[in-house]
């Protein structure tokens, strides 16, 4: 059965470990939430739309692994 929480986890240390990005985390009951924080005064569009793209690609390489 496919575990989101694992996922989820799975999918943060993948992307905090490239360093391009930084992604935390929240348990929201016994649920494990992706926090991606963008409301700062440096972020620009491009800025999100980069993470988005990077959040998305890591997440596709690492279902496979759960196929």
């Amino acid at each position: 059965m496919f575990d989101l929480n694992v996922f989820n986890e799975r999918l943060i240390e993948t992307i905090n470990k490239s360093g391009e990005i930084f992604l935390s985390h929240t348990m929201a009951g016994d649920k494990f939430a992706i926090r991606f924080v963008c409301a700062q005064t440096n972020v620009s569009e491009r800025n999100i739309y980069k993470a988005w793209e990077i959040i998305n690609s890591s997440a596709k390489k690492l279902l496979k692994q759960f196929d």
